[in-house]
């Protein structure tokens, strides 16, 4: 009986390790991978994230009805001296916040920012300059500002260019992107309260 067990070829000690090394690589290679994968996924989020933000605050504007802008100029100028920079806000009415149970009123609000264009650096977390977005990822949240800023067509009086702006992070290296449209009039001053 010990005779049969003894003419039963097994594997040997190097073709044991040489399987073992194979497994171990493939098995490196695939969580490695697997981390690539997992990183440009949330990259990926945030950049569409974003791009609808972009898209959404010029949908938003170009839309034919009326939109509340927030200006400390009134009156008969007001139409033509709409020019400068703007975020996108909400409230239940032009001078309060929601309480998050409530459907407010999105319109323009004056921005402190000036009429240039937001720079890859000045989208800074808690700033009044710009709307911010959160983004929230797996294990990390990443931030969206979005700039608007209008400019009156030259030669006209109630015609705007509107150029919709965006700032985030991916991959460590910020990106601005911008898109424009234009709108004629229909806007409704309503002074900062």
């Amino acid at each position: 009986m010990f005779s049969q067990l003894k003419r039963k070829k097994g594997f040997s000690l190097a073709e044991v390790v040489v399987s073992l090394g194979v497994t171990a690589t493939v098995m490196v290679v695939a969580i490695s991978l697997t981390g690539q994968s997992l990183r440009l996924t949330k990259e990926n989020e945030v950049e569409n994230t974003a791009n609808e933000i972009l898209i959404q605050s010029l949908e938003f504007i170009k839309s034919p009805v009326a939109i509340n802008i927030s200006s400390s100029v009134t009156g008969q100028n007001a139409q033509s001296s709409l020019t400068g920079s703007y975020t996108i806000a909400t409230s239940t009415s032009l001078g309060g916040a929601t309480n998050g149970n409530e459907v407010g009123t999105t319109y323009l609000k004056s921005s402190t920012a000036s009429t240039a264009e937001m720079t890859q650096n000045s989208c800074i977390p808690g700033s009044a300059e710009y709307s911010l977005y959160k983004v929230d990822l797996q294990n990390s949240t990443s931030v969206v500002c979005n700039q608007v800023i209008l400019t009156l067509v030259p030669g006209e009086t109630d015609t705007y260019k509107i150029t919709s702006i965006i700032a985030y992070e991916i991959g460590g290296e910020r990106v601005v992107d911008r898109a424009e449209a234009f709108r004629k009039g229909n806007f409704n001053i309503v002074p900062i309260q």
